[in-house]
């Protein structure tokens, strides 16, 4: 077994990008967890649970659209009835897909 990796909780930070709706969960809305993604959820709310627990820093990086996608590189989604969902500003797609609340102090741009 490979020798565990030792970080320090004060001096690291947990960096979630994209783990959105739209991202994590899949078509929508409504959004439901597909039964292949939900293992993926739960390790990252653990992971979330345990930084929030030793004290390290959680970043959320959240990637949106304009509301006339005119910002939006084409992806399968946009192209040839992908079904996905744009990620557009204040849509359900782009809202975290995990069921923690945000910390107090928490910013989004």
């Amino acid at each position: 077994m490979p020798e565990a990796i030792k970080l320090d909780p004060k001096s690291s930070a947990l960096i979630l990008i994209d783990m959105i709706n739209a991202v994590a969960k899949g078509n929508g809305p409504p959004y439901n967890v597909p039964p292949n993604r939900q293992g993926v959820i739960d390790n990252f709310v653990r992971l979330v649970a345990h930084c929030r627990e030793v004290g390290t820093p959680i970043i959320y990086i959240t990637t949106y659209r304009r509301a006339d996608n005119s910002d939006a590189p084409k992806t399968v989604a946009d192209v040839g009835g992908g079904g996905g969902a744009a990620m557009l500003e204040g849509t359900p797609a782009v809202e975290l897909s995990m069921s923690w609340p945000r910390n107090q102090g928490t910013t989004s741009s």
